[in-house]
Formats: C-alpha cells, structure tokens, sequence
C-alpha cells in the first residue's frame, strides 16, 4: 500500500515519495537542458538585447555606461567587431571570459549590439 497510516492522517510512504521526487527533478532538468539555448535549436533567433542583459548589464549597465569594477564605457568604445568578440570570448583586466557561457553566436550578437550603444 501506497499510505500509511499515522493517528488519524493518510501519509504516503517515504520510498515512493523520494523515487517521486527523483523522479521529477530529473524531468525537469532534461525539459531545461532541452530548451531555450540557440545551440540546440538552431532556427531559434539569437536575442542580442537579452544575451547582453543577461551577461553584461551587472558591470557595464543597459546603456553601457555603468562602469562598475572598471568596466569600460561601451558608449564611449572604439574596439572593431572581431576585438569586442575576443574580449567578450577571452575576457579583459577583470572581466571574466565568456567563451564557456555563451555560444560563438551569441558573442557575435551581443558584440553587434555593443556597437549600437555607441554615440
């Protein structure tokens, strides 16, 4: 039986609730791991803003101009496309690389849209 019974409660058995559990969380990590990254769908559109927001608004601020623990001034930059893709891949000073965060795409992306935040 399922239930056990303990003073006047229905209560289900501690090894069916565990394997349950089991269970669920292991289901949800495969619909995670399955969704919403480009790489594993691939005519899913890349979203520039997002990615940016995601990775890079906490130190250089939405419109680039935040600077915190030294963050350059993306406003001000005049980094080509393929120097932004290299700091953004290989990381600079004190910011972290990015290149086991995101996808090669995604960096294009988020580079392209560095460049729309300039004056």
């Amino acid at each position: 039986m399922a239930f056990q019974r303990i003073g006047n409660r229905m209560v289900l058995k501690k090894n069916i609730f565990v394997a349950g559990s089991i269970l669920f969380c292991a289901t949800l990590v495969v619909v995670v791991a399955c969704t919403g990254r480009p790489e594993n769908n691939p005519k899913m559109p890349i979203d520039a803003k997002a990615s940016y927001t995601r990775f890079c608004t906490q130190c250089h601020g939405d419109d680039g101009k935040l600077g915190l623990s030294g963050a350059s001034d993306l406003s001000t930059s005049t980094l080509n496309s393929a120097n932004t893709r290299t700091i953004i891949a290989k990381g600079r000073g004190r910011m972290l690389p990015f290149k086991n965060l995101m996808t090669k795409e995604e960096i294009h992306a988020v580079a392209a849209y560095i460049e729309t935040l300039r004056k």
